[in-house]
């Protein structure tokens, strides 16, 4: 807790028009000063501070305030970041306990620093790094957006930044823990990043957390070296860009999201600075919440070959998810933002923004409607499959137009149209600590695995056991994730290919998919099994996760100072689960 008489004095002593002025040009009119809105789009200034209130406000979206108020919003940091940083330039030693893991890892970022400025100092600085200004330059970035994104040079000497950090009192198992060195078997120290490009990433407050290497070696078979996850960095819940174009981002009022590094940085130079990255991999729900916070409004802008639009496929119900407003830029000729914009120039690349977007149900629906013959009863049966997959969340406006629309492609009856939505139902979960006592049976991840073997190996298979099992319904959000990208792989694609699928997953996909992989021969051998074992694996599935609440229930009414209301409410659950077990039952022999 901030003491109020601290938080008044540094809104007080903030100087607001200096504070202003320092993200947007102001005019003095009169007794204040005016300037064009930073928080949203217009052509006439509306934006006043006023020094007598100490207050920076438009007039036109009402956006600002006192100087905490006015920093916080325009740099997009939490209300204790921008206390700290105000009171850090008067002076002010700022105590906050909610920040206390910031606090503890400062060292780590002051380390994160260096190493940046060192790469940064090595790209204008070295004769190596002349060569990878001249390739920057190929690709037509100028020093000015180079700077920008602070880009860099690791040198090919091994050890060099070890050697760096060292001189400047850093701890060697710091600079390990952060990724950026290893030691060898012989003792000695090295660098992990030599002789890349090198692109900084950083957290929603601007920090420098982690670098990805890119290769200039054509020789080279590993294009990208990345850092490790640390305690300072994790991939899943980071987005490349997102705090340095935060506000241009809430100005125009939604966000670019792009696939790589490239994509981010070729349309920045253009003038679209609203751009962010997921870095190359599958999109994440929490990415997803780090974007809603800053906007309402995303366009996934992936590449147009057959990769980007399974990738597009499979961020938009990630996207949905969290809230946000989706749209999909068709990027034709297969190109990326960056080859695009390259070829084609900013007013092209404006012109597909204002002509080549699409909501993503259309997306999808043109996506699935291409390369198929509607007079081919399996084409038919694919084509609705897929649509019916792609309305499974959406509201009952959007089904009844899509409804209408398959109708009219396959010339029938809109009643003839079948749109079967499977109910939302809640998530069955128990304590972490009741998941040690009331452990899975050893027979439950083999079902899991051999099910996921045969959603792999058919196309028909998949839609069969993808309809009747929800991503909750697996003992790892990992197997969850990878039902979810089988469903969008084999939406597009009538074949199955292992080494096609594994390109489609993460770094840490891949490590869990190769282990659960090695648990079984049946891939090997190409192992057949009959409807009832099947059905067995979904038995097994879908009662586990009732039956472990069940027995968790039945434990928590024993306790002592159990109220009678609790009682009540889990006796009724239980009874709502046994009937649910006992449909479940008729379901499953229904099926056999």
């Amino acid at each position: 807790m901030i003491p109020d008489e601290i938080l008044q004095r540094i809104d007080d002593e903030t100087d607001i028009v200096a504070l202003a002025s320092e993200f947007i040009s102001l005019e003095k009119r009169g007794k204040n000063y005016m300037g064009l809105c930073p928080f949203h789009d217009e052509n006439t200034p509306s934006f006043s501070v006023t020094p007598e209130k100490n207050i920076a406000m438009c007039m036109g979206c009402g956006e600002g305030g006192r100087p905490i108020n006015f920093y916080r919003k325009i740099k997009n940091i939490d209300f204790g970041q921008a206390v700290k940083e105000l009171g850090e330039r008067l002076g002010i030693d700022v105590k906050i306990d909610t920040n206390e893991s910031v606090n503890t890892n400062q060292h780590l970022y002051e380390i994160m620093n260096e190493a940046s400025n060192f790469y940064q100092y090595n790209l204008f600085n070295s004769v190596s790094g002349e060569r990878v200004l001249e390739y920057l330059s190929n690709r037509k970035l100028s020093n000015e957006t180079i700077k920008h994104f602070e880009l860099g040079f690791s040198p090919k000497e091994k050890d060099l930044l070890y050697q760096f950090l060292k001189s400047k009192g850093y701890s060697v198992s710091d600079m390990i823990n952060l990724g950026l060195v290893k030691q060898s078997n012989d003792g000695t120290y090295y660098d992990l990043f030599t002789n890349r490009l090198m692109f900084p990433i950083t957290n929603s407050f601007g920090k420098t957390i982690a670098f990805s290497g890119r290769t200039l070696d054509k020789n080279d078979k590993v294009k990208y070296v990345n850092s490790p996850e640390t305690v300072i960095f994790k991939k899943g819940e980071t987005v490349y860009h997102l705090a340095e174009a935060g506000l241009d981002i809430r100005k125009k009022k939604f966000v670019m999201l792009y696939e790589g590094f490239f994509d981010v940085i070729s349309p920045y130079q253009a003038g679209f600075t609203n751009g962010v990255a997921t870095m190359g991999t599958a999109l994440t729900i929490n990415q997803a919440r780090l974007i809603k916070k800053t906007v309402d409004k995303v366009i996934v802008a992936y590449d147009g070959d057959s990769a980007g639009q399974k990738a597009i496929i499979s961020a938009i119900p990630v996207l949905l998810n969290a809230g946000l407003i989706v749209e999909v830029l068709k990027i034709p000729d297969k190109k990326d933002p960056d080859d695009y914009i390259k070829e084609y120039g900013s007013e092209a690349y404006q012109n597909l923004l204002s002509n080549n977007v699409q909501d993503p149900y259309q997306y999808q629906y043109e996506l699935y409607r291409e390369n198929l013959d509607l007079n081919n009863s399996n084409d038919i049966k694919t084509f609705q499959a897929n649509v019916t997959r792609m309305l499974q969340n959406a509201s009952p406006a959007i089904v009844s137009l899509y409804t209408k629309r398959i109708a009219d492609e396959l010339r029938i009856n809109e009643k003839d149209v079948k749109i079967v939505k499977k109910p939302n139902l809640p998530v069955i979960d128990i304590p972490e600590e009741a998941k040690k006592r009331i452990k899975l049976p050893t027979k439950y991840e083999q079902a899991e695995r051999r099910l996921l073997f045969l959603m792999m190996r058919s196309k028909e298979w998949n839609d069969r056991i993808s309809d009747r099992l929800t991503v909750h319904e697996y003992s790892s959000p990992l197997l969850g994730t990878f039902r979810t990208k089988l469903i969008s792989y084999h939406s597009i694609t009538d074949s199955f290919s292992l080494s096609e699928f594994k390109e489609y997953l993460n770094e840490e996909e891949l490590d869990y998919f190769d282990n659960i992989m090695c648990k079984d021969d049946f891939w090997i051998n190409s192992v057949i099994f009959s409807s009832e074992e099947i059905e067995d694996y979904l038995e097994l599935l879908k009662s586990t996760p009732l039956l472990r609440r069940q027995v968790y229930l039945k434990e928590r009414m024993l306790e002592k100072n159990h109220n009678a209301e609790d009682i009540k409410r889990e006796t009724e659950e239980l009874i709502k689960i046994k009937k649910e077990l006992r449909r479940l039952k008729e379901d499953i022999n229904g099926n056999r």
